[in-house]
């Protein structure tokens, strides 16, 4: 087993950690799912009333209507860094944004800080104007053996787009300017 991924497989009933977005509850969670129950994530609402909030959305904040998981999360000194999504309702519809946080190494379910702006929102033609506008939705995230993660979105529900950042940068808005999680 690499030491290097977040969750564990257990041979015997395929277990696995995974992060999951409770549409009702509008929160991260680290919850166990037996993985031939639970293909994708939304499967893991079933799971949800047993497991603890790991983040919630912040009020007066960027991510304050809903949050949800992105990319798996990625090993850096510091901590498990993860992207996740967070909405914010205007008077024109929803604005789907990216942030990032920050994770305990030997306990995930510890969040070490959150960065409190965005690293990516919809500016683009092709992230306002699509199937849903307004709307970018991380779906990748590929480390580097330079210290840069490339970072994969949809936008709009109609491209898929990359972009680059220093993981250095992203840990730094978690732990330098970031704010405690709730």
């Amino acid at each position: 087993m690499r030491d290097d991924v977040w969750y564990q497989i257990q041979p015997r009933w395929r277990r696995r950690a995974c992060l999951a977005e409770a549409e009702r509850e509008r929160v991260i969670t680290n919850g166990f799912a037996n993985w031939l129950r639970c293909p994708k994530f939304q499967a893991c609402s079933a799971f949800l009333g047993r497991v603890p909030a790991l983040m919630k959305p912040e009020q007066y904040h960027w991510d304050e209507m809903k949050i949800g998981p992105g990319a798996p999360p990625i090993k850096t000194g510091q901590g498990w860094l993860s992207i996740y999504h967070g909405v914010f309702q205007t008077m024109d519809g929803s604005v789907y944004r990216l942030g990032v946080a920050l994770h305990d190494l030997q306990n995930p379910a510890n969040v070490i800080g959150v960065g409190e702006s965005w690293i990516l929102q919809p500016e683009d033609p092709w992230e306002i104007t699509g199937y849903v506008h307004n709307v970018v939705f991380t779906c990748g995230a590929v480390p580097e053996s330079d210290g840069t993660v490339k970072i994969y979105w949809g936008a709009a529900d109609t491209v898929m787009c990359v972009g680059e950042a220093n993981v250095s940068d992203l840990v730094a808005l978690c732990l330098e300017r970031g704010r405690p999680a709730k």
